[in-house]
């Protein structure tokens, strides 16, 4: 039995093609949810790595930028942050960073930093207070 991708080879290549694009762009979102976003910046959360630790949260934090940015001499489309939050103090630091070259953690790593950062007081109004506001909650 003969289908119709089976005679326009072209067709199968752009459904194939399609598919192929859809399934990347669904891993990179996969698990993520969108809880802020800035004029330069939408932040997102996976809520699947949330802990709470010593009496902080714990979780992964991915910003993605509108427009690529340039940190460390290259072009930089999201960093992903392993964070901790104090809901007590409004404050945060990051564990692990990871600056990816492309939107949505893709592409290739342009640096990563495991090193343990110091607590920094969230400014209101700002993407991250919207974080801490909802983990929080």
């Amino acid at each position: 039995m003969e289908t119709e991708l089976d005679m326009h080879p072209s067709k199968a290549l752009k459904t194939i093609l399609f598919l192929a694009l859809t399934s990347i762009s669904m891993f990179a979102a996969a698990g993520w949810s969108q809880v802020s976003s800035g004029e330069d910046v939408v932040a997102y959360i996976d809520p699947a790595t949330r802990k709470n630790v010593n009496g902080y949260i714990r979780v992964w934090v991915l910003y993605d930028y509108r427009v690529p940015k340039v940190i460390a001499g290259k072009s930089t489309g999201s960093i992903k942050s392993l964070q901790e939050f104090d809901c007590k103090e409004d404050r945060s630091r990051s564990l692990s960073t990871v600056f990816n070259s492309e939107h949505m953690g893709m592409g290739e790593i342009n640096h990563s930093n495991s090193a343990l950062g110091v607590w920094d007081y969230i400014q209101p109004d700002t993407v991250s207070m919207k974080i801490l506001k909802t983990l929080c909650k």
